[in-house]
Order: C-alpha cells, then sequence, then structure tokens
C-alpha cells in the first residue's frame, strides 16, 4: 500500500463511521445558529464576518466564529435549506481532517503506523458530536486548518528561501481561518513549538 491509497482507506473509514449521521435533521444549536439565522438563511456568507456566532446577541458580544457561520451562509441556498447535506459536507470535513492527520503523521512515522493511528482518528467516537450536529463544523474547520498549518510548517524546513516565505504565508493564512472557525485554535503557536522540539529531537537520535 502507498500512501494515495492510505490515504483513501482513512478517508473512507471515516465517511464510512459518520454515514448514518447524514440523514439526522436540525437538532438543539443548529436551529440557532443555522436554521433562525437571518445571516445564513437570508444573507451573504461576508455578512458573518460582522456579526456574532449567536445571532441574538447584539453586535461585538458573545462567540466570534465568521469563516464557520460564512460557510453554513454559502451553502444553504445551494442546499436549499436540507439539513441532509450539511451533515454530508460535515462528514466530508472529517474525512478531510482524518486525511490530513495521515499526512501529517507521515512526516514521523512509516505508512503503517501512520495510517493505523489516522485510522482510529477517523473511528473514535469521541467526534460524534462534532460531526453528528451540524454546528459542530467549528470544530471540524479548526481542526483542518491547523492541521494544514501543522503540515505547512512540518515541510518548510526542507523548502528554499521562497518556499518558506510562502509557507510562512500560508500558515498564517490558516491561523486566521482557524481562529475564525473556533476560538480553541489559539493553541495552534503552542503546537508548533511541539512540532519543532519533536523534530529535533527526531534528528538528535537519528
Amino acid at each position: 500500500m502507498n500512501a494515495i491509497r492510505a490515504a483513501g482507506l482513512v478517508g473512507f473509514v471515516a465517511v464510512a463511521a459518520y454515514a448514518n449521521s447524514i440523514g439526522n435533521g436540525f437538532a438543539y444549536d443548529d436551529h440557532e445558529i443555522l436554521a433562525r439565522n437571518p445571516v445564513v438563511t437570508s444573507g451573504t456568507p461576508l455578512e458573518a464576518f460582522g456579526r456574532p456566532y449567536w445571532p441574538r446577541h447584539a453586535p461585538g458580544t458573545g462567540l466570534y466564529r465568521p469563516v464557520t457561520v460564512a460557510s453554513f451562509a454559502a451553502e444553504w441556498p445551494v442546499w436549499r435549506g436540507h439539513p441532509s447535506l450539511f451533515h454530508a459536507t460535515n462528514v466530508a470535513l472529517h474525512a478531510l481532517v482524518s486525511v490530513a492527520l495521515l499526512w501529517f503523521l507521515l512526516g514521523a512515522v512509516g505508512l503503517g503506523p501512520a495510517a493505523v493511528g489516522a485510522g482510529l482518528f477517523a473511528l473514535h467516537p469521541v467526534h460524534t458530536e462534532a460531526v453528528a450536529n451540524v454546528v459542530g463544523r467549528a470544530e471540524l474547520l479548526a481542526a483542518l486548518f491547523v492541521l494544514l498549518a501543522c503540515l505547512l510548517y512540518d515541510r518548510a524546513r526542507a523548502a528554499g528561501t521562497i518556499g518558506r516565505v510562502l509557507r510562512l504565508l500560508g500558515i498564517g493564512l490558516c491561523y486566521v481561518l482557524a481562529l475564525g472557525s473556533k476560538e480553541i485554535a489559539v493553541s495552534l503557536p503552542g503546537l508548533l513549538v511541539l512540532v519543532e522540539i519533536l523534530r529535533r529531537s527526531e534528528r538528535r537520535w537519528a
């Protein structure tokens, strides 16, 4: 098995594990954040950047997750408000996150351990709330952009000067998008420090 096939397998496992959530309707916070949110149902994605996450909060108060809300607003006219298609998007995002984790792990371990680790991540029930509830997309998007930033950082040392500059710009963009998805992404700098420590340890013992 090569890396491409392993990525396809991990993606398939992620989709298969959570495909049963596609038939769900809107539940709990989905109603407030999506179905009754005018920014999502009749606005534009750009409007999400000027509004709080919870529509009943006054501007400037409450949570601020414009990237997540913008994704809902972009999809609403396409899916015509059908909840199953929002759930399908979440499942697809979970598959992308799992594959991104595989590529990150490949920078540290062999294909077999990386595939097993990413496969266990794809299957783990701890992701149920993030995948099965539409508003859980905030966590999926944040995880995806954080992993992409980690990948760019991890691969930057093998690039030339221009490549490193482009990767640093990419890391900055991923950080902004991750923070706009969910505030937990503020931990990214700490994760990059850990990546650097681990890589230096590997070189020391190589």
